[in-house]
């Protein structure tokens, strides 16, 4: 925060992935025919990010930003690629440039790891890139809730609600699977137009390992809900990805570092990262 109600941020990222997932709309079995290489892909992106959020009325606020990127893309398979045999927009990479504003409803107690409150936010991104061949808007509406139970335990659930409209390239396009959506399920497992998600947690503050430092170790429960649709269709009993698990969190003031292992349909991965999913 540089004055009080304001908060800028401001990043220079290089990402650099040796094998992003890309299946198109294969199904679980027709994957399986894949080797890994088909399947996957190697990216490396920088990228300038820069956030404003300013308070209006509390707990009413405003947040504005863009990014700026440009993304290398290599198919890890010189043959049966699925990224190269599908050649979806977007798969020899390139610039992309997007600017977003939202309203937020903020009534949480803590930026970083909120313990009560509600975060109500209708968010509105507009992107372009590829030398004019990508242009396109995602339209979202995100809700958290956090109820604390008893000192040190709260219960937490999110629900993100995401359509996009134009033409995106793919690595822009709304995804589903991994450590930030359905924890269990192969990052980037499904790629689409239109999103809804639903995560819960049950977050346990944990065992105080230096009180003066604000320093804990905890743990939390997590169930995860999504799926991926036509943005000119609903989504379908029979079409959601489902994920649960247990984590690990260390907190150390402002900072948080999580290891979560997930499940989904037979298949388990485990994350450390840093930050809450949410």
């Amino acid at each position: 925060q540089f004055w009080p109600g304001q908060r800028l941020e401001a990043e220079l990222v290089y990402q650099k992935e040796d094998f992003a997932n890309y299946y198109g709309n294969l199904s679980d079995e027709e994957a399986d025919s894949y080797s890994k290489d088909q399947k996957t892909f190697r990216q490396a992106f920088p990228e300038f990010r820069i956030k404003w959020i300013g308070a209006l009325r509390l707990p009413w606020r405003v947040r504005v930003g863009g990014r700026l990127s440009r993304n290398d893309i290599t198919p890890n398979s010189s043959t049966g690629s699925v990224l190269a045999d599908l050649a979806p927009l977007g798969a020899d990479g390139g610039f992309f440039a997007q600017v977003h504003g939202s309203l937020r409803y903020d009534s949480r107690d803590n930026y970083n790891n909120a313990t009560s409150g509600v975060l109500e936010e209708l968010l509105v991104d507009f992107g372009v890139g590829g030398g004019g061949d990508y242009h396109g808007t995602t339209l979202s509406f995100s809700h958290r809730h956090f109820q604390p139970l008893v000192p040190g335990l709260v219960l937490a659930h999110r629900l993100n609600v995401d359509w996009t409209l134009g033409s995106l390239p793919f690595y822009e396009e709304l995804d589903m699977g991994g450590s930030s959506t359905v924890r269990g399920a192969a990052s980037a497992r499904e790629r689409g137009e239109a999103r809804m998600l639903l995560n819960g947690e049950l977050r346990w503050r944990g065992v105080s390992l230096w009180k003066r430092q604000q320093m804990y170790l905890g743990l939390s429960a997590f169930a995860d809900f999504g799926q991926i649709f036509a943005r000119d269709e609903l989504p379908d009993n029979g079409g959601w990805r489902r994920g649960n698990g247990v984590g690990l969190r260390y907190h150390w003031q402002s900072t948080i570092v999580r290891a979560d292992y997930g499940s989904s349909s037979g298949r388990t991965a485990i994350y450390i990262t840093f930050s809450q999913v949410f």
